[in-house]
């Protein structure tokens, strides 16, 4: 049977100018400029707006209040106004405020290896069969502890973990926090240093909440899948709920929820070649209330906001079949 999606619980109350719901693309990549009306609009409506608004605006208002009433604020300013969460430069500042902060290890969505290792042991295994060193790859790692994880996990002990983000800041710090592991500092979206087929699997725990457009989203999974081996594993942790033909099913399809399932159009996020499987899970609501700290969660809404497992195979065509 088809998942239900429930929206998530957010009242104009919990709204501030710095402090968002953090239900879609702009909340969950610090995107913190976001226009407020239309906000307020979308949750009369049951649909909040998923994009930050345009760099060419300079908010010249809220410098110049902000200015006046927060030392901080050029930081603020320079680090939300005119970056944007696809950009290394706006991560590296980020990393490099936050950790000022106290920031040291962060789990988006609250959802670390433990609650997420028994979907990961029935998402990603079987892993496809290897002739060499099999290699796991996770993308967009920031500063979270999985890599770490996963690599000490006996279930992984033939595997190579390797790690790439685009920030340098961040993997240079993980490279001194974590000296025996691989992180490198690459777009996920060109990984031209990549072979084809050289991963059997990779993970994506929040990189595609980051991509805004369908377009970069599917620039990038055909790049993931360029670097898989065929039939190779990957498994996407999202609050955005990614179009990967689920909603194409047949009804035969129905009764078998848990299958993977080829996917014959190419108007989805992932593009064509990619056979999935869908597992949904609640957690909480994050919200952040101050730059120089990440989002965390706000008591009371356990359970209550949508993450999605979405589990792929790389099919045998290109056309998916």
């Amino acid at each position: 049977m088809r998942r239900s999606h429930r929206s998530a619980p957010c009242s104009a109350s919990t709204l501030t100018a710095r402090c968002v719901c953090l239900v879609f693309l702009a909340n969950l990549c610090h995107v913190s400029f976001v226009n407020l009306s239309e906000v307020s609009q979308g949750l009369r409506t049951g649909i909040t707006p998923a994009r930050a608004l345009p760099a060419e605006q300079k908010f010249s208002n809220d410098k110049l209040r902000a200015e006046t009433e927060d030392p901080f604020a050029k930081v603020k300013v320079a680090l939300f106004g005119f970056l944007t969460a696809d950009q290394p430069d706006y991560w590296n500042q980020v990393y490099k405020v936050q950790s000022l902060h106290g920031r040291s290890l962060y789990e988006w969505y609250g959802l670390g290896y433990q609650q997420l290792h028994s979907s990961l042991m029935e998402l990603l295994e079987p892993l496809p069969a290897h002739s060499t060193t099999a290699r796991l790859l996770v993308l967009g790692s920031g500063d979270s502890a999985l890599s770490a994880e996963l690599a000490s996990d006996q279930v992984f002990e033939n595997v190579e973990v390797i790690s790439i983000d685009f920030s340098a800041e961040v993997t240079e710090r993980m490279r001194r926090r974590f000296p025996d592991l691989t992180f490198l500092t690459m777009d996920a979206r060109n990984m031209s240093d990549f072979d084809d087929g050289s991963f059997v699997a990779a993970i994506d725990k929040g990189l595609s909440d980051c991509l805004g457009t369908v377009a970069s989203r599917r620039q990038y999974f055909q790049e993931v899948r360029r670097v898989l081996v065929q039939a190779g594993r990957l498994l996407v942790v999202s609050q955005r709920r990614l179009w990967a033909g689920q909603d194409l099913l047949s009804d035969d399809d129905e009764d078998e929820p848990d299958t993977f399932r080829e996917l014959h159009s190419e108007a989805h996020d992932l593009g064509p070649g990619w056979s999935c499987k869908e597992q949904e899970m609640y957690g909480p609501l994050f919200m952040e209330s101050d730059e120089k700290q990440p989002p965390f969660p706000q008591p009371g809404t356990e359970g209550t906001i949508p993450y999605f497992l979405l589990a792929c195979r790389v099919s045998s065509t290109d056309d998916g079949s």
